[in-house]
């Protein structure tokens, strides 16, 4: 498999070099190859918690109500405590 870089070499051009003489084209090829780059690293994200919550539910099982936000959670609540490490 051939890489753009060793592409770029084998041309006898720097990859910046080729982009500039693809033309005014290869601005949209570049906003929506960095859109998909940040739609997969997102949806990694949102998949890894979502099997994280679902292992800390597996493991502390019925007794802990899990919540979306603070909000969430202080909604319905008689005290909220607050307990930070920070030294107040």
């Amino acid at each position: 498999m051939i890489t753009s870089l060793t592409l770029a070499f084998l041309m006898g051009k720097t990859p910046m070099e080729l982009f500039s003489h693809g033309g005014p084209i290869m601005w949209p090829i570049l906003l929506v190859s960095f859109l998909a780059v940040t739609v997969v690293v997102e949806r990694t994200i949102f998949l890894v918690m979502e099997n994280a919550m679902a292992k800390a539910k597996d493991i502390l099982g019925k007794g802990v109500k899990f919540c979306k936000d603070a909000y969430e959670t202080a909604k319905e609540s008689d005290c909220l405590l607050i307990v930070t490490e920070w030294n107040e």
